[in-house]
């Protein structure tokens, strides 16, 4: 009977391993998608953030005695609203961006799911937890699919929260998206 349960746990762990594996390598083509959006990413928050502020100072400026605004009236409504079309650009790009986290996010906990799965039937987590499994202990993969659902489900609300701030609080040291949170998971775990 206990050659049959460390059996039992030792496939378990086996195929919690193959299933962090799967969860890992997803992660990765991810991290690396992203390195490649961080450019224009970076390039799209700048111009958001200068446009608003563009904005900002054209609004508060008094035309009305200008030679401009003499000849053509409606200047300072139809420069504003071209603005707020350039804005509007920026801000449907990024929320693109966001579709592609929540695309990616649901593949994670899908994946993460499927780990947690594996585990459901262990009547000894104790010792599930001391088995070593490929790299790290079966406890410390469990911590790290919790951990790596936490940074997409955090990501994912600090790009949201980023751009539903007022447009006159975002600035260029605020996060839209952090690839080293991405990175991060993956050294802190050593994977």
């Amino acid at each position: 009977f206990k050659l049959d349960s460390l059996h039992l746990e030792k496939r378990m762990v086996d195929e919690l391993d193959k299933s962090i594996e799967n969860l890992v390598k997803e992660h990765k083509l991810n991290v690396q998608m992203w390195r490649g959006e961080e450019k224009e990413m970076n390039k799209l928050i700048s111009g958001l953030i200068n446009h608003i502020d563009q904005r900002a100072i054209y609004q508060s400026v008094d035309i009305s005695d200008t030679k401009l605004a003499l000849l053509f009236p409606e200047v300072k409504s139809q420069l504003l609203n071209k603005l707020d079309l350039i804005i509007t650009d920026y801000d449907a790009k990024l929320r693109h961006k966001i579709s592609l986290l929540e695309t990616q996010n649901s593949r994670i906990s899908e994946l993460c799911d499927r780990c947690l799965k594996k585990l459901e039937k262990v009547d000894n987590f104790d010792m599930l937890t001391a088995i070593k499994s490929t790299q790290l202990t079966t406890g410390q993969l469990v911590e790290f699919v919790y951990d790596i659902e936490e940074v997409y489900s955090f990501t994912h609300h600090q790009m949201i929260k980023y751009l539903s701030s007022s447009t006159g609080q975002k600035s260029a040291n605020q996060h839209f998206f952090s690839l080293a949170n991405f990175q991060k998971i993956l050294q802190d775990y050593y994977l």
